[in-house]
């Protein structure tokens, strides 16, 4: 089952939960207060023929034997005498009161035909309180009962009875009900509509990047941005994916080139050594003081083309940015590499360090000084190599021709070798990796041209306590 469906489905049971409880809320309630109105009624009734004067009592007495010699008479019983009871006050009662009959402790009735509960009675009697009841008259009419007792003005132990025909009142509620009931279906099914389309709008970046991220996965092509109109929870996770698509792209892409330009680098020494390889083979009777330079040069291709090799796997993957994370002295780090330099090509380089301690990957910074003061000796054969460090900030001067101010901004590019470089051994990724060593660290590259000429690369880490904060 879809997010939609599932959204929109709990949306509608929370709108029918509502509707449901709201609807018994109002039928009962509705029950209860047309209920309490009859009994209210019933209860007036019974007090003003309790406590009020005798007129009212007289007039129900007259009714009950008015009652009674109709029903004498009907049967041919009566003395042919009319009945009594015409005056006013009975005629007032007789419109107030649906049903009335007096029950004496002999069990007879007097009165209309309500129907006589024997335990109702007796309870009545015993408790002296009055008690209402559900009762259905001879018609299979439902009646609401108030039985209670008579009061002194008439025999000790006659019980009351009120009735009132309350089969509209249950009609009503009926009716109330199906309404009810039907309003909650709609309510329901609209309740539905609108947590569909409610529930499409708030799904639609959702669909979107399940609909891109399996055409990544199925296609491997990289989708369109989606549209993003929202800045909620749902808006992010759109706006995180289309980052993240972006990011691929550019991934994507630097893969592409690394892999032409890696290409286009490695065919010239490998063409090179396949030449000199098939001449010695040509030749195998040729002289030592021609092969000897040739062999040479192959082993000096060779190793070239070793750290060519080794420098485009470090920059090609993560294995460098997953080294943990440790302090490390500057100092003492760019003191070190100095002094391997020196040893091995017999310059002279001079180093001004503070011995700022930074937090950063120790291989991924002693590769990054390496290559700038490679760089530095490599193009510029003559005088000191000149090192500063201060509060983080590596600074490696040489004393050669500069970089000239359009191609320093593309100095860190991979595989970029300005005009004059050309000539010079190398890759042309060795200050790449060095600004892949800024960006791990969050610091950042520099290139100047001193008015005295040379060239200053620079190398900014965040110190430790920077780091940390």
């Amino acid at each position: 089952m879809s997010l939609r469906t599932r959204l929109a489905l709990i949306l509608s049971g929370i709108v029918a939960s509502v509707f449901v409880l709201t609807m018994v809320i109002n039928y009962v309630l509705a029950g209860s207060t047309l209920r309490a109105s009859v009994d209210n009624q019933l209860q007036e009734q019974a007090d003003a023929i309790r406590t009020g004067n005798g007129n009212v009592l007289r007039a129900v007495l007259n009714q009950v034997d008015n009652q009674r010699g109709n029903d004498d008479n009907a049967r041919g019983e009566g003395n042919g005498r009319p009945p009594r009871g015409r005056a006013l006050a009975a005629e007032d009662f007789r419109d107030r009161i649906g049903g009335f009959q007096f029950v004496a402790t002999d069990g007879s009735v007097t009165g209309t035909d309500i129907p006589v509960d024997a335990a109702i009675i007796s309870r009545v009697r015993e408790t002296n309180r009055s008690e209402f009841s559900d009762q259905r008259d001879a018609d299979g009419n439902r009646v609401r009962v108030l039985t209670l007792t008579a009061g002194d003005r008439v025999a000790e132990g006659t019980v009351i009875q009120l009735a009132d025909d309350i089969s509209s009142l249950d009609n009503g509620l009926r009716t109330l009900g199906r309404g009810l009931l039907f309003t909650g279906i709609i309510g329901t099914l609209f309740a539905g509509l609108v947590g569909w389309i409610v529930a499409g709008r708030f799904t639609q970046p959702i669909t979107a990047v399940t609909a891109a991220a399996s055409q990544v996965a199925r296609q491997q092509d990289l989708p369109n941005r989606i549209d993003v109109d929202r800045d909620d929870e749902v808006g992010q996770l759109a706006t995180s994916f289309n980052a993240m698509i972006t990011a691929l792209e550019v991934s994507r892409d630097q893969q592409t080139r690394l892999v032409a330009d890696a290409s286009h680098e490695l065919r010239t020494p490998l063409t090179s050594l396949r030449m000199k390889i098939d001449f010695l083979k040509s030749q195998p009777d040729l002289p030592d003081a021609r092969r000897l330079p040739i062999v040479a040069g192959a082993a000096m291709e060779l190793e070239e083309l070793t750290d060519l090799v080794a420098e485009l796997v470090d920059l090609a993957s993560h294995s460098t940015s997953e080294e943990a994370v440790e302090p490390v002295n500057l100092g003492e780090l760019i003191s070190d590499v100095a002094t391997r330099f020196e040893t091995t090509t017999g310059r002279t380089i001079d180093v001004t360090s503070a011995g700022t301690v930074v937090l950063a990957r120790p291989r991924m910074i002693r590769r990054a000084v390496t290559n700038l003061i490679d760089n530095a000796i490599k193009y510029s054969p003559d005088g000191a190599v000149n090192i500063t460090e201060t509060a983080g900030r590596i600074e490696v001067r040489d004393h050669g021709p500069g970089i000239a101010e359009a191609d320093q901004a593309r100095a860190f590019d991979r595989f970029f070798r300005a005009d004059g470089a050309r000539t010079q051994p190398g890759s042309g990724i060795g200050l790449a990796i060095v600004k892949r060593a800024a960006d791990v660290h969050g610091g950042e590259v520099w290139i100047s041209s001193p008015a005295d000429g040379g060239t200053i690369v620079g190398l900014s880490l965040p110190t430790a306590a920077n780091a940390s904060a």
